[in-house]
């Protein structure tokens, strides 16, 4: 059975400063497969892509990055190297692709309540911040939940994506 309780943000996530690199530092030689992440709201946050630079400043798999200039927030399933005004949210919890995603909206909720001009403030804001989540009988986040929930809603659109492909072909 899920129950839905508030939980702190301070106990699912750790945030801080992600280690940051100017772009002029990005290794273009070889296989580039590693994501450059910045502050920008589009394309998930990733500007271009990088072969691999070193571990220091190597972000690790299934974390989110805030973009702190448009408080953009977004899921990063791979590691990935970051620009300046970036910061790393890490979670506490093992998190899958669905619940990312899930976590994401929340995180993304968050944000938009800080003030860009205040972003020195940001790290206290977010360990105020509480979330509604769903959790199972062993108190523990309901992952099975959160994955069922995000594939419904991903088929319901994938759904619409083949039906308005479908029609354009008719066409």
């Amino acid at each position: 059975m899920t129950n839905f309780k508030t939980i702190s943000t301070h106990d699912l996530f750790n945030i801080s400063n992600a280690p940051s690199l100017n772009k002029k530092s990005l290794n273009q030689k070889g296989s580039v497969e590693y994501p450059y992440v910045t502050r920008t709201r589009e394309n998930n946050g990733v500007d271009s892509y990088t072969g691999f630079i070193d571990n220091e400043h190597l972000n690790p798999t299934n974390t989110f990055s805030l973009g702190l200039m448009q408080m953009s927030v977004n899921f990063q399933e791979h590691a990935w190297y970051s620009g300046q005004f970036v910061k790393i949210i890490t979670p506490k919890i093992e998190v899958n692709h669905e619940v990312g995603i899930y976590l994401q909206t929340w995180i993304s909720k968050l944000a938009l309540t800080f003030d860009p001009q205040a972003i020195r403030n940001v790290d206290t804001l977010f360990y105020k911040a509480k979330f509604v989540l769903p959790f199972n009988e062993n108190d523990s986040l309901d992952t099975d939940y959160i994955t069922n929930y995000i594939d419904k809603i991903e088929a319901q659109y994938i759904a619409k994506i083949n039906d308005n492909f479908q029609y354009l072909k008719g066409c």
